[in-house]
């Protein structure tokens, strides 16, 4: 029996998105690091019907990467907003990107990835 996996976030009615987050150039505080890796974050996701699919702080253009699956766009701005109210100071700049359709995803090709 083979494995099923389903793709299609549309039938759970849920977007794929990504934050692309930019520092500013200030000191990166002990608070901040803490706030960072606090679950404050999962609980303001929560409250905004938004689910956190992963968070990694990374070397390069930007310095914080999330991805998050919600209903609409409206949802992730409210999120990227508090994101910043909740590091003042920090954040420089948030891009926000939505998942038009996997490839692969978790390593298992996306069986309709020819659409």
């Amino acid at each position: 029996m083979g494995v099923y996996v389903d793709f299609d976030e549309e039938k759970r009615r849920l977007n794929h998105f990504m934050l692309m987050i930019r520092r500013t150039v200030e000191k990166f505080e002990e608070v901040t690091a803490d706030k960072t890796v606090s679950r404050k974050i999962e609980d303001i996701a929560v409250e905004l019907g938004i689910t956190i699919e992963s968070s990694a702080y990374v070397y390069g253009e930007y310095d914080w990467i999330i991805t998050i699956t919600a209903e609409n766009i409206r949802q992730v701005k409210k999120f990227a907003d508090s994101v910043v109210v909740l590091h003042p100071g920090v954040i420089e700049r948030i891009i926000i990107m939505q998942t038009l359709m996997f490839i692969k995803k978790h390593y298992i090709l996306n069986p309709d990835r020819k659409k």
